[in-house]
C-alpha cells in the first residue's frame, strides 16, 4: 500500500510539492475558519463534550470504506455524503491516505477487486497542508493535472484543502488514464463512477481536527551536530561546522529530481541573504545522491552543481549521508528543519515547500525562538 500511495503522491506532484464550514467549488473566495466554533452562552459541560468530539489525529497511512452512505475519514478531517447514484456502490468505494506533521492526502478511489489497494482507479483526491494551497503549485500538464480540476475548499483552523476532480480530469485529458491492466467490465464500471466525481466535491465538508504536537525533544542536538555529511567534492564534514556559528541554521533536504524544491530555491537565496546578519544560514542536503548501494552518483553532483548555478544559490550545500538522513525522519522532498547552534530543534520537522512569505514568517519564528 506504501509503495502505492507514495507513487500516486509523487506523480500528482500534489507533496511536492502538494488542501469549514461547507466545501465544494463555491469555497475558492469564501474560506471559513470553524475552529473553536462554539458559542460563549455553551455551558461548561457543552464545552468538554465539544472537546471530546474532537478528533486528535494520528500520523501515518490509513483506508477507509464509507458507511450508511458517508464516506467519514476523521483521520484529515473530512466527511463526505455519496451520491444518491453512489450509495448502493459503497462497498466498492474506499479512500487511502496519509498524514504527516504539515501535509495530508486522501485519494477516494473504486475498489480494484484483484487488488484492494490500488488507488490508481482514483475518483477524487483531497490535499490538506497547514499553509494556505495556491493551486497553482500543482499545475501539471504531463500528467493531465490543470488548475480547472482543483478546488480550494477552505480551512477547519488546522489544514488548508484543495480537492482534484478526476472526473473533470478524464473529461479534459483521458490521454493520461492507463487502463491497460483493467478488464472492460472494471473500466465500464469506473467510468459510471466518474460521472459523479463533481458531487462528490460539492458534497465535501469539514470536520474539527486536532494535528498533534511533534516530540521534538527525540532530535538529539549532539547527535546532529556530530553528524558526517559530505561536501560537493565528496570529502566528510561534520554537521557542526555548518551549525554551531550561526544562531539559526535551515537545514533543507531536497532532491535534484525535485521541482518544488528548485523552484523555492531563489527565494531561500533572496531570505538567506536578508537574514544572514541576525545569525541566520541555510543549509542545502541533496538526499538523492546517495544510492542504494551506498554509492555517490558523479551525475547527480554535476546536476546538484548546476542547479545552485541556475538559481543563484549561494548558501552551503552537502550530500547527505544514510545518518542525516535518518535523523531528518525524511518521508517526502523537501523537508526542513531548523536548529539553534547547539543543534536544537526551534520549530516542527516541515515536510514539502513554501513560497517566500511563508519562509520568512518560520524564519522569524525560529529566530525568535532561539533568543
Amino acid at each position: 500500500m506504501k509503495r502505492k500511495i507514495t507513487g500516486l503522491l509523487l506523480a500528482f506532484s500534489l507533496v511536492t510539492a502538494l488542501l469549514t464550514g461547507c466545501g465544494g467549488k463555491d469555497a475558492d473566495d469564501d474560506i471559513t475558519n470553524n475552529s473553536g466554533s462554539s458559542s460563549s452562552s455553551s455551558s461548561g459541560k457543552e464545552e468538554q463534550e465539544e472537546n471530546e468530539e474532537k478528533y486528535i489525529a494520528e500520523y501515518g497511512e490509513f483506508y477507509l470504506q464509507p458507511e450508511n452512505g458517508v464516506l467519514n475519514i476523521p483521520n484529515i478531517g473530512v466527511k463526505i455524503e455519496l451520491p444518491k447514484e453512489l450509495k448502493d456502490k459503497e462497498d466498492r468505494i474506499a479512500v487511502a491516505g496519509f498524514l504527516d506533521e504539515r501535509f495530508a492526502y486522501a485519494v477516494i478511489h473504486m475498489i480494484n477487486t484483484d487488488d484492494e489497494y490500488d488507488i490508481e482507479l482514483g475518483l477524487v483526491t483531497i490535499i490538506g497542508d497547514t499553509f494556505p494551497i495556491d493551486r497553482n503549485d500543482y499545475v501539471n500538464d504531463d500528467a493531465g493535472i490543470s488548475y480547472d480540476i482543483m478546488y480550494n475548499l477552505g480551512t477547519n483552523g488546522s489544514l488548508y484543502y484543495i480537492a482534484a476532480d478526476m472526473g473533470q480530469m478524464y473529461d479534459e485529458r483521458p490521454d493520461v488514464f492507463d487502463f491497460s491492466i483493467y478488464s472492460e467490465d472494471q473500466k465500464n464500471e469506473y467510468f459510471e463512477m466518474l460521472k459523479y466525481t463533481n458531487e462528490l466535491v460539492d458534497n465535501i465538508t469539514l470536520t474539527e481536527l486536532v494535528l498533534p504536537s511533534n516530540n521534538t525533544d527525540a532530535y538529539d542536538g549532539d547527535e546532529l551536530l556530530n553528524i558526517t555529511v559530505l561536501d560537493l567534492d565528496q570529502n566528510p564534514v561534520l554537521m557542526k561546522d555548518y551549525i554551531s556559528s550561526n544562531k539559526v541554521t535551515m537545514i533543507n533536504v531536497w532532491g535534484t529530481f525535485c521541482g518544488p524544491c528548485i523552484r523555492e530555491m531563489p527565494s531561500l537565496v533572496k531570505l538567506a541573504n536578508k537574514y544572514r546578519d541576525q545569525g541566520f544560514e541555510i543549509v542545502g542536503v541533496t538526499g538523492d545522491i546517495l544510492q542504494a548501494d551506498g554509492s555517490y552518483s558523479s551525475v547527480l553532483i554535476q546536476d546538484a552543481r548546476d542547479i545552485m548555478e541556475d538559481t543563484g544559490v549561494n548558501y552551503p550545500v552537502v550530500i547527505a549521508t544514510p545518518e542525516i538522513l535518518q535523523y531528518v525522519q525524511l518521508a517526502a522532498y523537501p523537508t526542513t528543519i531548523f536548529v539553534d547552534r547547539n543543534g536544537k530543534i526551534l520549530l516542527d520537522p516541515i515536510v514539502g515547500s513554501n513560497n517566500e512569505e511563508q519562509w520568512e514568517r518560520l524564519i522569524n519564528e525560529a529566530l525568535e525562538a532561539a533568543d
